[in-house]
């Protein structure tokens, strides 16, 4: 779960990546990575849409618990736990299609992830290189050191997916 929070901030963190960045390789990962990210992100967001109408049909019915439910279930839908929505079957079956699908998206996602940065680690080699040449230190060292993230987040993902 803690990836979802990752996946949706990661749209939002990535374009501002993007807007700051003044390489074209780190554009072009941004690019990729928002890319290979949407599907998550996209479903992610019809949840969150199915249960605002929960919330909105609960609350045009009267149903005062049921509403608290839905916006709690709004407000922590990413993190892990077990709910008691027994009372509420529609809310249950939501989470149940939520929890069956999202593990799947997710390692699809995380798969896809992992190969945009296969890609990408040795163009930011190269990059860095160039850049040294030219007597762009600060510059090569930002891509040194977002090269290694990103060696560590590939490492993160590949234990992530084998287990």
């Amino acid at each position: 779960m803690i990836l979802s929070f990752f996946i949706l901030l990661g749209s939002e963190t990535y374009s501002q990546e993007l807007e700051n960045s003044s390489s074209e390789v780190e554009r072009q990962l941004a690019i990729a990575l928002a890319k290979a990210k949407e599907p998550l992100h996209q479903f992610e967001l019809n949840y969150l849409e199915n249960l605002k109408k929960a919330q909105k049909e609960a609350q045009e019915n009267g149903r005062l618990e049921e509403v608290l439910a839905v916006q709690k279930e709004r407000s922590d839908y990413n993190e892990p736990g077990d709910r008691d929505f027994a009372k509420f079957p529609g809310l249950q079956r939501l989470r149940g299609i939520y929890e069956d699908n999202y593990p799947g998206l997710q390692n699809e996602v995380s798969l896809q992830i992992s190969e945009v940065y296969r890609r990408f680690l040795p163009m930011l080699e190269a990059e860095i290189r160039e850049l040294t040449r030219n007597g762009n230190l600060d510059m090569a060292l930002a891509l040194s050191r977002r090269k290694d993230e990103i060696t560590l987040e590939m490492a993160r993902l590949e234990k992530e997916l084998s287990t």
